[in-house]
Formats: structure tokens, C-alpha cells, sequence
């Protein structure tokens, strides 16, 4: 070779640069430091024969000879078998080839990596696919390398959240289900994270919406709230169970005597009377009393105006006054263990109070267009002297229809009650025994018209429905209409774990009875259910009065 001019290399030697300078020492250590490296290379081609001396090489002739002889051991190993750029041998098997361009080998295969939507075909053991329309990458496994079958898998979890109406399988094109994965369920609109433990899906936090279905919505958190459509009534869930917003838990009262229970007490000086309805329960027996309490200074006076039980009376009430309290106490007719659940129905006022001399007082009026049922509770003073009367009042385009259903009083009747249409409204009216001043204070229990059921059927129609575990009692209101004719009953419903008894403790109807009702235990659930007399179409308002 000859020498460029000036003593330098162009272009630059790839070892030694523009300058050609040797990189180890000029003696016989930079000789056998070259001749090493040269060994260690060798034995990189894949040499079935390499050979070098651990004690190493001394810096003379000697040195220099035995590495060269090291050398040429192995390189003796090394097998040839192809072309390449250095002479050296490699060759492709099957689908793989091998070519030569300058300096370096190119090996390729037809197996992929592929790119694309579709699935690829005829792919090998370890093939790659890049899924564009997913941003997915996945790697083909057959024989012992794959989970199962062969198939395509991919190689890493979600880059995004999953969204579906159903959770992600962990097969297929789905990613494997791994601790933490999201998925957003666009079903219930709402995030959910995988967990491995329990291999469940867990919402990360209440839905945004309500629910609005028949079958309870599934992996709930508590507060979640879903409105059940074959009950109509809006439902939370505590943890456990799903709770209806009317399934108000009641506070209790133990007696293991026929001694007095006091129930509930409130001070001389509130004015109007007290509603409550009064589950009673021994054992697996069962009672309902619906209490009306009322009170001046002297005494204190109570209605049983509706009872209902599973097999015989349980108890009996009355009222007293003690230390300026107004208390209902509740009598055990038996030393047995006996439970009561005191509710107190919790009415609207229609106005503060009406005070009048005559006769004919329009305590309250509403459109004739409403199309449910309207039931006060009316506290009547006059002097020392009380009255509480409830009313049920329902009507027609041209007619209003009232059933006083419960009056209680100290001494004797102040006032009655009826209802008219006026001028395209209803009205309660009351009217006084006596022209001596009289104050009327109406309270409104419910008044909604509650959603519609309709049927035309004589079979059982389903009006409402609440878990067999809710204890306590249910009140109902339930309007009826047909064509031009009305019904409205009151009912009061009880249960144990068994059967549930039903009493319709008060009906109205504009022309003759529509409809019959009753109750049973049914799975896990108290239904309450109403029959036509007819098969005619009949539309029922049910309203719970009571949680």
C-alpha cells in the first residue's frame, strides 16, 4: 500500500484515523496485547475450538509465538457455510433469508411484523402485528408457547381505558385482565377497575345517572342509587342490600310485661292531634294498629281506627297525661317478649288554622283535573272541647266523594265533613254543630297522585313491593278509577317471614266498589296486589302514606 502524501489516511482508517498511528505500544507488549484481542474476536464467530492460555503471554518472542499458536487454534474452529463480508458463515432456515450488503448481513423474514386492521394470515411462533385501528401491538404464540390454543395476544395491558357494554374477557383481542385495569361501562356510565384478588370489577365511584331498570344494577357502591321501573320507586344502596327511600326504619319498644309502655310523649301544649301507626310483632305473630291521639288539659284520648294482625290481638293502647306530657302507651296482652314500632305520620298542614262561627268552612280546595286521592286529618277545638276526624276525599268532573273513616273526640261531635266541586275545583268543607266560634287545623297526609298501573284484567295487578326483611308496617292509599267512576282505599299491610295480612281500613267510591286487594309473602318480597271486579280498564294510583 501506498503512503498518501503529508504521512495521513483519506479517507480515515477505520481503526486508526487520519493519522496512522498504532493504538498499543511498538514492542513486543503491544504485539501480544494485538495478537490477544484478535483471540477474543475470534471466539465471537461462533468457534468450536477456542483456545486461549489463562497464565497469559510474556511481552518476547516466546509470548508472541505462543499467542500466535492460541490464534491459530481458534480459528480452526470456526465452520463456514456461506458468503458474508468477512468470509464468515450464515445462512437462513425456512422463510428466513440471508443477504449481504457491504458490511453487514440483512436477515428477513415473511412472517411480519405485519401492520394492518385485519387479522394476518399463516403467521409464525413469535409473528408480531401492530393493530392500526386499535394502537395495539400483539405477538402470535402456537405449540408450548401458547396459552391454550395458538392465537394472537397481546403483549401488554390497556393503553387506554376499555370501553364496552360488557367487561373486557382477557382473550382474544382483549387484554389480559391484570390488577388495576379500567374499563368504562358504557352501559351504566360509569368506571370500573379490575381487581385480581376477587377477579371482579369494582366501580370507582357512584354513577353519574340513576339507573332506571328492573333488574338491580351490579357491582354497586354504597349511596348508589337505581329507580326500580317494576315498582316505581327509587331505591340506595346500603352496602348490603337495596333500601327504599320509604323504608324509613322505625325506632323500637321492648315489654316483657302487661305493664303500660310509653310509645311516644310530647308536651301538653302542642296543639293538633298525633297519627301513628303501630307494628306490634312476638315471635313470628304479627298486629297493625293505626292510633289517632288527641288531647286537651284534662285528659288525653285515642282511636283504634284500623287494626290488622296475623293470627289474634296483640296489644292494646290508650292515652294519659303525666307531668304535663301527653303520652301513648301501648298494653302487652301477654310477659311474652313483645316488640313495637311506633310511626307518626308525618302530614302536611293545609293552613295554620281556620276560625269561624258558622257553618260551611272551605278548609281546602284543588283542581278537579287531579286524578288521585286527597286524606286530612282536621283537629276541631272548641273551648276545652277536641275533635280529630280523618277524612278521605276523591272525585269525579262533577262530583267530590268523602269518607270520614276515624273521628275521635272528649266529649261529643263539633264538626262534619264533606266534599263538592265548586267553580272546577274540589273542596273539603266542614261544618260546625254550633255557632259558637270554632277552629278547624287540617293536615294533609300524602296527596300525590302517585304513577299510574292499568289493567283490564280480573287477575292479581302488582301495585307495590317492598323486601320481606323491612319490618314495621305499610300504609297505602290507593285510587281507583274507571271510566267516570272513583275508589279510593286505605290499607294496611303486615307481615312475618311467611304471609302478610292486609286491612282496608277505609274506602270511598263515587257509585260502587272497583277493585279488592290483598297481600302476600313471595320469595323474598311482600307484594301487595289489586283485583278488578270486571275485566274493564282500570287505572290504580297506589301512594304509601307510611314509610
Amino acid at each position: 500500500m501506498q503512503l498518501m502524501p503529508d504521512g495521513v489516511n483519506n479517507p480515515p482508517c477505520l481503526t486508526h484515523g487520519v493519522e496512522p498511528r498504532a493504538l498499543h505500544q511498538h514492542n513486543f507488549q503491544g504485539i501480544v496485547e494485538v495478537i490477544d484481542l484478535l483471540i477474543a474476536n475470534a471466539s465471537g464467530m461462533g468457534s468450536t475450538s477456542y483456545s486461549r492460555c489463562p497464565a497469559g503471554y510474556p511481552w518476547n518472542f516466546e509470548g508472541v509465538v505462543r499467542a500466535l499458536e492460541d490464534l491459530n487454534t481458534t480459528l480452526s474452529g470456526v465452520t463456514g457455510g456461506g458468503v458474508g463480508p468477512s468470509g464468515l458463515g450464515i445462512i437462513g432456515d425456512g422463510g428466513t433469508s440471508v443477504n449481504v450488503s457491504g458490511n453487514f448481513y440483512v436477515v428477513s423474514s415473511v412472517a411480519g411484523p405485519f401492520a394492518g386492521s385485519g387479522v394476518p394470515s399463516d403467521p409464525w411462533n413469535g409473528s408480531l402485528w401492530y393493530k392500526q385501528d386499535q394502537g395495539r401491538l400483539f405477538v402470535y404464540a402456537s405449540g408450548e408457547n401458547a396459552l391454550g390454543s395458538g392465537g394472537w395476544y397481546q403483549t401488554n395491558a390497556e393503553p387506554i381505558v376499555y370501553k364496552s357494554e360488557t367487561p373486557p374477557s382477557g382473550t382474544g383481542d382483549n387484554a389480559p385482565l391484570r390488577d388495576g385495569l379500567l374499563w368504562y361501562n358504557t352501559d351504566l356510565g360509569n368506571l370500573l377497575v379490575y381487581d385480581a384478588v376477587s377477579s371482579g370489577w369494582y366501580e370507582s365511584d357512584a354513577r353519574r345517572s340513576v339507573a332506571y331498570r328492573e333488574t338491580p344494577p351490579s357491582a354497586v357502591v354504597d349511596g348508589e342509587v337505581w329507580y326500580d321501573k317494576s315498582t316505581s320507586i327509587i331505591k340506595i344502596w346500603d352496602g348490603s342490600t337495596w333500601k327504599s327511600l320509604l323504608d324509613v326504619p322505625s325506632p323500637t319498644k321492648t315489654s316483657v310485661s302487661t305493664d303500660a309502655t310509653v310509645l311516644d310523649s310530647y308536651l301538653v301544649s302542642e296543639s293538633g292531634p298525633k297519627t301513628y301507626s303501630i307494628a306490634v310483632s312476638r315471635g313470628l305473630e304479627v298486629q297493625n294498629s293505626d292510633i289517632t291521639l288527641i288531647h286537651n288539659t284534662d285528659d288525653a284520648y285515642v282511636s283504634q281506627h284500623s287494626v290488622v294482625y296475623s293470627s289474634g290481638f296483640l296489644a292494646a293502647f290508650s292515652g294519659r297525661l303525666v307531668d304535663g306530657y301527653v303520652e301513648l302507651v301501648g298494653y302487652s296482652n301477654s310477659i311474652d317478649k313483645t316488640i313495637f314500632r311506633p310511626i307518626i305520620w308525618q302530614g302536611s298542614p293545609v293552613s295554620s288554622s281556620y276560625t269561624t262561627a258558622f257553618t260551611g268552612k272551605v278548609l281546602d280546595s284543588y283542581p278537579v283535573s287531579f286524578s288521585g286521592t286527597k286524606t286530612y286529618s282536621v283537629n276541631v277545638s272548641r273551648g276545652g272541647e277536641v275533635q280529630n276526624s280523618d277524612v278521605t276525599v276523591i272525585n269525579t268532573a262533577v262530583s267530590g266523594f268523602s269518607s270520614e273513616h276515624s273521628v275521635v273526640y272528649t266529649s261529643g261531635a263539633l264538626a262534619t265533613f264533606s266534599s263538592q266541586v265548586s267553580g272546577g275545583n274540589v273542596e273539603l268543607v266542614a261544618y260546625s254543630t254550633a255557632t259558637d266560634y270554632t277552629t278547624f287545623r287540617p293536615v294533609i297526609w300524602g296527596g300525590t297522585e302517585g304513577l299510574p298501573l292499568t289493567t283490564a284484567a280480573t287477575a292479581g295487578l302488582l301495585i307495590d313491593r317492598y323486601p320481606v326483611q323491612a319490618s314495621g308496617t305499610k300504609t297505602i292509599t290507593v285510587n281507583v278509577n274507571r271510566g267516570g267512576e272513583v275508589q279510593s282505599s286505605d290499607l294496611t299491610v303486615v307481615h312475618n317471614p311467611s304471609d302478610a295480612y292486609l286491612s282496608q281500613h277505609s274506602v270511598v267510591y263515587s257509585s260502587g266498589i272497583l277493585a279488592a286487594f290483598s297481600g302476600a309473602v313471595v320469595g323474598d318480597f311482600v307484594e301487595i296486589y289489586a283485583y278488578n271486579n270486571v275485566a274493564a280498564s282500570t287505572v290504580y294510583r297506589p301512594v304509601r302514606v307510611t314509610p
